[in-house]
């Protein structure tokens, strides 16, 4: 009974190690495990905060980018608008002392535009690889309407009689640009709306 007793002692060391060793490798694969899930989680979080950052920074680019473009847009606009203000003023002056002085705003109005939309344009080319084939396309066709009035007005009372259909015209053609100006401006407006809206979901 004794070499009985000692060899069930003996297996049941031998059981109770083998237990404790088994525990010991299963706690070190799931220790291993689960430090190897949290590189993996601290990555992966790491990877979303740098990409969370960069589309920020490419959110904070673009929007300074197309703000530079309108910013030159609505000048253009605004000093062409005031030509058609000095082409009013011209059209009630009764007195012939003052029609050169208003042709002179008119021109300078013209010339002041066109710098504007020179500038425009050439910030549009230098911007070209950074921006949208679709948004390029419909920049530079409202460039080219504006381009067209200047050309068309640079210096028209020079070779034009100041009459009051003369006058006229020129705001109907003022009036007619802009127009079309609004109605590509509010496309391309349209546009950058989605784009930039399509940038804060993604």
């Amino acid at each position: 009974m004794t070499s009985v007793s000692i060899i069930i002692g003996i297996i049941a060391i031998l059981l109770s190690s083998f237990s404790i060793y088994l525990t010991n490798q299963v706690n070190k694969k799931i220790t291993e495990k689960q430090t190897k899930q949290d590189k993996d989680i601290s990555k992966l979080s790491a990877k979303q905060e740098s990409f969370i950052f960069m589309t920020q920074k490419q959110y904070e680019k673009e929007y300074n980018l197309f703000w530079n473009l309108f910013d030159l847009l609505q000048k253009t606009i605004d000093k062409t608008k005031s030509v058609k203000g000095s082409l009013q003023l011209l059209h009630e002056n009764t007195e012939t002392s003052l029609e050169e002085t208003y042709i002179k705003l008119i021109q300078e109005g013209i010339v002041k535009s066109s710098e504007y939309l020179n500038e425009l344009d050439n910030k549009l080319d230098q911007y070209e690889p950074f921006i949208q084939e679709e948004f390029f396309r419909d920049f530079k066709c409202l460039i080219k309407e504006l381009r067209g009035f200047q050309q068309r007005r640079y210096n028209y009372f020079y070779y034009e009689d100041v009459t009051p259909d003369a006058i006229n015209s020129f705001i109907r053609d003022i009036e007619s640009t802009l127009n079309t100006i609004d109605e590509k401006r509010v496309k391309i407006v349209g546009f950058l709306r989605a784009y930039f809206e399509n940038i804060r979901t993604s």
